[in-house]
């Protein structure tokens, strides 16, 4: 019929299209997809170990952790500081007008809450 090419001859690939150009290319679309593997599974391995230290405290060499620092109010001094269960401290702060129990994680220095101490008759007022 009007074909230029013999029937079974197909003209060999030109520019892009040749097959060692199509063999980088799959090599190169499975070494991107296996870096992508290894990324997710580097993010979900690091996710993964600080879920699990979350509760665990930073402590320095020989159990040492540094200065923190407790806010006191002026005019407020410390009346007592009494060691509770774990890594708890109550210290309590008394002002001219109040009294206060202060609830503080002994390592960190970190506010755990407050208890403020009001007078709910004048026989329960200061002394």
């Amino acid at each position: 019929m009007g074909e230029d090419t013999p029937s079974g001859d197909v003209p060999p690939p030109t520019g892009l299209n040749t097959p060692e150009n199509i063999r980088r290319l799959k090599f190169v679309v499975g070494g991107l997809g296996a870096l992508m593997v290894v990324g997710f599974l580097v993010v979900i391995v690091t996710i993964a170990n600080r879920a699990s230290s979350l509760g665990e405290r930073e402590v320095g060499p020989s159990g040492r952790f540094g200065v923190s620092e407790i806010g006191v109010a002026p005019g407020e001094r410390i009346r007592e500081i009494v060691a509770m269960d774990g890594d708890r401290l109550a210290v309590h702060l008394a002002s001219e007008g109040a009294e206060t129990i202060l609830i503080v994680h002994a390592r960190t220095g970190f506010e755990l809450g407050r208890i403020h101490l009001v007078p709910q008759s004048g026989f329960a007022s200061r002394e």
